[in-house]
């Protein structure tokens, strides 16, 4: 008996492990689990800040079809084949086709902040263009132009990966964020959710304590994500950053830009996302100003879709208060600019 209950229990923390290190089965598990009323998680249906925190004053469904900011007309023929190797806040949940686009006629999205990779061939005697876009926080993986040029392939592009680059890939795939997953896997359940925002209540109101990756700013509107603001991390506003590496990160851009339009795209834009941060509480610290100078360097080649310069002279609420990303007028105000630009391009 006390074999067969610890061959159990091993064969359910292997399969546990398995699960938790492949980013692809992670996946398939959370659209599986958000359709399931019975394995539903609240971790992210209220936003991955609250997910995070659980303090259950921001516990808001997300709104992914309200907006104040009203969609610009196009009547421009649908004639583009359009390309985006972007992150989450060009996903699923703003993104499902080729629709919202201004003369776009084909569309196809590849997270290449994850470990997707893409083959891609740009169709003769078409209009093909191809968007770089990412959010800040990871803005300085630019600087390695191969981050996506192995990622954003052509049809006759072989893959080189060095030592170092596959152990990345590894990594990336296998064992990013695993204590993660397995927290989501064993408690990350609605039927604990009263349970967590009760511990998240009471270390906030009695110690001023909020759970590690999230931070309350001091007007306590909102919830931002900690790395964006802890000037010791990579991914903070906050951080201090060189004018050496703006060259390399604008070099990098620069290179993009000549091997993909060289490779058949008629032109490749770029559009870094602000972090929240950034536009909301830039005087919480002193601003890197990352992406005004990426996008004001005087070497610049790759033309730009400019959001920074419109969130932070618009009056609207850009940003979901309980998630890291925008809400869908900071959305549609980035739409907006990009058809500007998509209608000069359509014909």
């Amino acid at each position: 008996m006390k074999r067969s209950v610890l061959i159990l229990v091993t064969s359910f923390f292997v399969l546990l492990l398995a699960v938790s290190t492949s980013n692809d089965v992670m996946e398939a598990v959370f659209n599986y689990r958000s359709t399931s009323s019975l394995l539903k998680s609240d971790k992210y249906f209220y936003g991955d800040l609250f997910g995070l925190s659980y303090l259950p004053r921001f516990k808001m469904k997300l709104d992914f079809a309200t907006a104040e900011v009203g969609r610009e007309k196009c009547t421009r023929p649908r004639t583009i084949n359009l390309f985006v190797a972007g992150d989450s806040y060009l996903g699923e949940y703003y993104v499902k086709d080729h629709t919202p686009f201004c003369g776009v006629k084909s569309y196809r999205f590849l997270r290449v902040n994850l470990s997707e990779v893409g083959m891609v061939e740009p169709i003769k005697g078409e209009t093909n263009l191809l968007l770089v876009e990412m959010v800040e926080r990871d803005l300085r993986r630019y600087k390695d132009p191969d981050y996506l040029l192995q990622k954003l392939r052509i049809e006759d592009t072989p893959v080189k990966l060095t030592i170092r680059q596959l152990n990345a890939v590894i990594k990336k795939t296998f064992f990013n964020e695993i204590n993660r997953h397995i927290e989501y896997n064993l408690f990350s359940y609605s039927c604990f959710t009263p349970i967590k925002e009760f511990k998240a209540s009471f270390n906030f109101t009695f110690f001023k304590r909020i759970a590690g990756d999230v931070y309350l700013p001091p007007d306590t509107s909102r919830l931002l994500f900690l790395p964006t603001v802890d000037p010791l991390s990579r991914s903070s506003s906050f951080v201090s950053i060189s004018d050496e590496e703006i060259d390399a990160i604008v070099r990098s851009l620069n290179h993009l830009h000549h091997y993909y339009t060289k490779k058949g795209f008629d032109e490749v834009y770029f559009s870094a996302i602000p972090n929240p941060v950034s536009v909301l509480y830039p005087g919480i610290g002193t601003y890197n100003n990352l992406i005004p100078r990426i996008q004001n360097h005087p070497g610049l080649l790759i033309p730009i879709v400019n959001i920074y310069d419109c969130f932070t002279s618009t009056e609207q609420d850009i940003y979901f208060k309980n998630d890291s990303h925008w809400n869908m007028n900071g959305f549609t105000l980035w739409l907006n600019e990009f058809n500007k630009i998509l209608e000069r391009r359509a014909r």
